[in-house]
């Protein structure tokens, strides 16, 4: 009974790490909406090396955009320890705010807030962030900026602070190339690596692979995306 207890938790132990880890599922953010615009997403990531081999993070998400100014997001989580199926973790509503007057800056600017609902055990969490955007003929380059905290009596009260940034140059009417980068500066975490991005009608699919640097707990990530904006 020990054993299947240890077993248990350390399975448990191991999907909150990956799920919290910077980068995995999650993506770097564009502050731009545009009305009537919609899109499904899914997303995977493969963990590499490390306390992490062998464990997988999950994403899946709908959007609309019902103004020039605002995209509500669905947003469904899931982890998936090495050896064991994939559970899901989050049900998360999201919502994009564009500031308008920005259209015609340099960088557009931009907020999201998210409250993801915790199940199998997850805890609920609050996330804000700053999207910035830099789209100069081929070249597009975002930084996100992010808070995120616990929600709940038993909730910590800390906020954790991360980054996401993204750099991709369009070689071709179909295929991007660029690099893209996730870290939590407190906690020395960050991984960085090449993406690939290619797109055929309405439908786009990415792939990336950062490496772990500092005190990352995986030695890198193999991300896979797929995109429909029907």
């Amino acid at each position: 009974m020990r054993v299947a207890r240890f077993l248990f938790a350390s399975s448990i132990a191991a999907a909150t790490a990956a799920y919290g880890e910077p980068g995995g599922a999650s993506g770097v953010s564009s502050p731009v909406v545009t009305q009537g615009a919609s899109k499904i997403e899914f997303r995977t990531t493969a963990w590499r090396g490390g306390a992490l081999d062998g464990d997988w993070s999950h994403r899946g998400s709908a959007s609309y955009a019902f103004t020039d100014w605002w995209r509500p997001n669905l947003v469904l989580r899931a982890s998936q320890p090495d050896g064991a199926g994939a559970e899901l973790r989050s049900i998360g509503f999201e919502n994009v705010f564009y500031y308008t007057p920005s259209r015609d800056w340099p960088v557009q600017i931009g907020a999201q807030g998210e409250y993801k609902f915790g199940v199998n055990g997850a805890e609920d969490e609050f996330e804000l962030k700053f999207l910035a955007e830099r789209r100069d003929g081929p070249l597009n380059a975002r930084l996100n900026l992010i808070g995120e905290r616990a929600v709940g009596a038993d909730a910590a009260d800390e906020w954790t602070h991360e980054y996401a940034l993204r750099a991709m140059w369009r070689t071709s009417e179909r295929l991007s190339l660029g690099f893209e980068a996730f870290g939590e500066p407190e906690a020395q975490t960050h991984y960085g690596g090449p993406r690939a991005s290619f797109s055929i009608g309405d439908v786009s699919f990415s792939a990336a692979y950062l490496a772990g640097i500092d005190d990352a707990r995986a030695d890198g990530q193999l991300r896979l995306a797929l995109e429909i904006t029907p």
